[in-house]
């Protein structure tokens, strides 16, 4: 995610820019609802559910 942010500073194309943040940020979400999701499943495996 972290590159991605990078490539979109250094890009001069707008469009292009755009689309490499908006790539970042998709990751970025994606990644968090896989944490939560893996940790939920965790706990209910602890709580016997």
């Amino acid at each position: 995610m972290q590159a991605l942010e990078e490539a979109a500073e250094r890009e001069p194309d707008t469009e292009r820019q755009g689309w490499l943040r908006q790539s970042a940020n998709y990751l970025g979400n994606a990644g968090r609802d896989l944490a939560v999701e893996i940790g939920a499943t965790a706990i209910n495996r602890q709580m016997g559910m």
